[in-house]
């Protein structure tokens, strides 16, 4: 086993273990410089979903502060001290937090960069000089004391980690969930979201895309000895188990094409639904292809009216819901997770497990229990246990499910204490034993037996019951037995390397304790705690078969229990369970899977699930379609299906086919963006890192075709807004796969306040033909400054509208009333910060300026300047329900209870007079999130030139 060896070589630390390196440089001097991204490079190979490390270089800053995405919104902290690597820069607390362990999760950080980037498709704008920022705290209390240093202000959340949107910095706190494994899941998850706001921007994603593919990407497997983590598993042991989680949540409350296309999986958080969503959508090409076209196209909408773009998309693109439900269904239908956590805590590196052998109270053991039987048969499918598996160990073979007498094997390693604790396995578990009974509103119990065979029920209360079981009623205590609950698992124990315990009683087997032999002991010790454990089911025995060292005689022990038929069917057909006690030892299960190839994860191959080296062909194919409509030609749609059904052996037929289909489309009308997209070209509109509303600016990033030159210009301009300079226009020239940057900050004329559109045009000319790309960015967008006042009482919540002082008497910003419970309220002023970005919105979060109350109202005000009279759109997002007025005539009003926010989710018609208008807001609360923003824009969606805002009335 590869293990790191830590020199110090001219300054640098040095980690050598064949055939990865890892260097850390000590760059704390204050003469020398911030080493920039390329001075730390990064070297690794990409094979699917799995990453290998082959060199890391780390440079150790100490107080010297970094560039990184955050720009401005990011200090030091005192008792922290800073590491870049290539693509990230992270703010650690060490030396209370081991350097060592730091490190590693920055070479985790690392190896799942290009799988997330992957995953939203493309990296950050200017990853070539800055880096991605992460905390990491010792505890909640350091994290808070990070981010009151980074933003001034303190994160009120928990759960161990959290990515702002304020700096787009990710945060983690080190005793977030006790385990290494979760440190890393939190780590993966944290970071995708940080790469999708540093790459796409905020607020651009249903719940079930931005936290799937946070939660997707936590789910990895990390093999320490080779430096190796594979992402995006779907199948694999630890604790956060959202597989089996969201398998289980299904079973429970099914989600069909409709929960998605309506958007009602937001609520209640759903994440095991939300993995298995965008695991469905990967594991077929089709439906990948169409799952990247919905991202895609959800993104562009910049975070506007999600739930109804979202609806719109799904639609053209999934096809109709019933479409969707006849993949979705039967696919859901034919997953069953290996592993299912029991009891608190295990670890995976690998394939194999640790145990934290303590259990909590009620357990007998810590305990991980597989979902397959020894008897059954192995079939091919790729979804199962998806990470690289090592073949079984001497020790342990033979592994064979489908002989005649099935047997398999579990390697147990007491990791150098051979003369602590247990572990072993448990034989014959019945599956999800036991009645599950719900009361519900009626005053029935609802008693489910399918877990033990029987039929389900539904019993009456009767008046008395129901109404001892009304909602806030002490509980009745109720005691339902239904079916066979009995313990039948049959537990195999090797206890302090000394003897095995095998109880039998469950299934009327015999018990016993057999010593192991003087000979096997000596041999586990040599090899510090280490066996195997082989398992075979015989026609009229079980044998048992212990192996240390080399494994033959004398270092191989065997033991037979005799069996019968119904004993033998109960063993072969009962679940297993890994269990442990009073030890920390590693379980690695041998399960004889069926692999279609033995995968070598040192030779890189195309990155995701389907490894397809015709991925970004077929993907733009289908989005030249999907851009072309009606007008795809029949060779566009020819193409696709032909490389679609080849995989990567059609590549040859699409090469040689592809000028044509790119003529037929340059030769119809609108068809520059179907063009670029089939040839791999693209063309994205963000603000620089450093731009701010004040002084607004913008990057035109361009990336070139595959395989072919683009040469070109760019031009960027404004609209909306008055300009004190002119636009900009500049030549490229894109080698193949090539990208070029163009930047441009906008020369607003003096007394420009209010929203505009940076609009890039990009004329250019591949293979002799010429095409144009655009795109458009809506900066300073939302209204810039309020008034505000709040709480004031509101019976019945979001759905009440009470008329409170502020919408019945004319605005005075020097009043002050009787607020909730008699408090006294006044006006306090919010304002967008001016070195905010301009493409960001401001958001008043109602519950940072009065706490967390309920059933409330708060008022908000503005006043609105306008050149001439003219209808314009207000554009309101509030959680919960709220209330428009201009110039004191009501425009609009939802009132509902448990909204989320969401950008311009409610929009009205309204008519502003020439000079000032007043704009009154009324936000009402039941519970919970209580916030809200607003925009005017004109009945076409855009800037109105000309329009000004202020907090005060002139």
């Amino acid at each position: 086993m590869a293990r790191w060896l830590w020199t110090v070589v001219l300054g640098a630390v040095v980690a050598t273990a064949a055939p990865y390196r890892i260097v850390v440089e000590d760059a704390t001097h204050p003469d020398l410089p911030v080493p920039p991204p390329t001075a730390t490079p990064v070297e690794l190979v990409v094979h699917g979903r799995t990453s290998t490390l082959r060199s890391i270089h780390i440079a150790k800053l100490g107080q010297k502060l970094p560039p990184t995405f955050a720009g401005s919104r990011m200090a030091n902290t005192p008792g922290f001290q800073w590491y870049v690597t290539r693509h990230f820069a992270m703010k650690a607390q060490v030396p209370k937090l081991d350097e060592k362990a730091m490190i590693e999760l920055l070479v985790v950080a690392e190896l799942g960069y290009p799988h997330e980037c992957r995953a939203v498709g493309r990296e950050p704008d200017g990853i070539d000089t800055k880096r991605l920022p992460i905390v990491y705290a010792n505890d909640m209390e350091a994290l808070n004391a990070a981010v009151k240093t980074d933003l001034g202000s303190q994160w009120s959340g928990g759960g161990g980690g959290v990515t702002l949107h304020a700096n787009r910095a990710a945060y983690n706190y080190w005793t977030s969930g006790g385990l290494e494994y979760h440190r890393r899941d939190l780590l993966l998850h944290e970071n995708m979201h940080m790469i999708e706001m540093c790459a796409i921007g905020v607020g651009r994603s249903p719940v079930w895309l931005l936290e799937g593919l946070s939660h997707v990407f936590g789910q990895h497997v990390w093999d320490k000895a080779n430096q190796r983590l594979t992402t995006a598993v779907l199948d694999r042991a630890p604790s956060n188990d959202f597989y089996d989680r969201g398998l289980a949540n299904i079973a429970e409350k099914p989600v069909v094409a409709a929960d998605f296309y309506e958007s009602r999986v937001g609520e209640p958080y759903r994440p095991g639904v939300y993995v298995l969503f965008n695991q469905f959508c990967w594991s077929d090409p089709e439906r990948l292809m169409k799952w990247r076209l919905w991202r895609d196209e959800l993104y562009a909408c910049g975070g506007v009216d999600l739930v109804a773009n979202n609806r719109r998309l799904m639609q053209r693109i999934f096809g109709p819901p019933e479409a969707f439900d006849r993949e979705w269904l039967p696919w859901l239908a034919a997953r069953r997770n290996s592993y299912h956590w029991v009891c608190w805590g295990w670890e995976q590196d690998g394939d194999t497990v640790q145990a934290y052998g303590w259990p909590p109270a009620g357990f007998d053991y810590a305990q991980m229990d597989i979902n397959w039987a020894p008897g059954e048969q192995p079939a091919e499918d790729p979804l199962r246990l998806d990470y690289p598996q090592t073949p079984p160990p001497a020790l342990v073979a033979p592994v064979d499910r489908r002989a005649d007498e099935p047997s398999l094997g579990v390697l147990l390693d007491f990791r150098g204490e051979p003369d602590k604790g247990l572990c072993g396995v448990a034989l014959a578990r019945r599956a999800a034993l036991g009645t599950k009974v719900t009361r519900t509103d009626t005053g029935r119990l609802e008693i489910d037996g399918s877990r033990v065979g029987r039929p389900n029920q539904t019993l009456d209360l009767g008046a008395v019951l129901r109404d001892v079981l009304r909602p806030g009623a002490e509980r009745l205590g109720l005691k339902v037995e239904l079916g066979d609950t009995r313990d039948t698992s049959m537990p195999i124990l090797v206890r302090n390397c000394r003897e095995v315990s095998i109880d039998g009683s469950a299934i009327g087997l015999e018990s016993k304790t057999v010593p192991l032999t003087a000979e096997l002991q000596a041999a586990i010790r040599r090899t510090e705690g280490r066996l195997g454990l082989n398992l075979r089911f015989g026609r009229q025995a079980l044998i048992v078969t212990l192996a240390a060292d080399n494994g033959a005689p004398p270092n191989r022990q065997e033991i037979t229990l005799p069996v019968n038929a119904e004993q033998r069917q109960a063993l072969l057909s009962g679940r297993l369970s890994l269990l442990a006690k009073d030890a920390n030892p590693r379980l690695t299960p041998y399960l004889d899977l069926v692999r279609r190839t033995t995968e070598d994860y040192d030779q890189a191959t195309p990155s995701g699930r389907l490894s397809l080296a015709s991925e970004d062909d077929l993907y733009g194919l289908a989005r030249a379609a999907y851009l072309a409509g009606e007008q795809a030609p029949a060779s566009l749609t020819e193409l696709r299906r032909n490389l679609t059904a080849a995989g990567d052996a059609g590549l040859a037929a699409y090469r040689a086919g592809l000028p044509k289909v790119m003529a037929d489309l340059v030769a119809l009308p609108n068809t520059g963006g179907a063009v670029a997209a089939l040839l791999g070209v693209s063309l994205n509109l963000g603000a620089d890192a450093e731009s701010t509303c004040a002084a607004p600016a913008f990057i035109a990033a361009l990336r070139g075709a595959r395989g072919e030159e683009v040469t070109g210009t760019v031009r960027l301009e404004a609209t909306g807004i008055r300009l004190s300079g002119p636009a900009l226009e500049q030549p490229v020239r894109l080698p193949a796969g090539g990208a070029q940057a163009v930047p441009w900050r906008v020369p607003i004329a003096e007394g420009g306040t209010g929203a505009f559109v940076c609009r890039a045009v990009a004329t250019l000319t591949c293979r002799g033909q010429r095409f144009t790309l655009t795109a458009e960015a809506m900066a300073r967008r939302s209204i810039p400054a309020w008034q505000v006042i709040g709480p004031f009482d509101n019976a019945g919540g979001a759905t009440a509208d009470i008329a409170h002082a502020p919408e019945t008497e004319p605005v005075d910003l020097t009043r002050r009333y009787a607020g909730a419970k008699g408090a006294q309220v006044a006006w306090r002023k919010v304002e967008r910060a001016s070195s905010a970005s301009p493409l960001s919105e401001l958001v008043v979060d109602l519950n940072e300026l009065y706490g967390q109350p309920e059933n409330v109202a708060a008022y908000a005000v503005c006043w609105v300047e306008s050149e001439r009279e003219q209808e314009v759109e207000l554009g309101v997002g509030s959680e919960d329900g709220f209330v428009a007025w201009v110039n004191r005539q009501r425009v609009g009003a939802v009132l509902q209870a448990n909204r989320t926010y969401a950008a311009r989710g409610d929009r009205c018609r309204v008519k502003l007079r020439a000079g000032l208008n007043e704009l009154l807001l009324k936000i009402t609360l039941s519970g919970a999130g209580w916030k809200f923003g607003a925009d005017l824009t004109g009945l076409d969606g855009r800037p109105v030139q000309g329009l000004r805002y202020h907090p005060e009335p002139r």
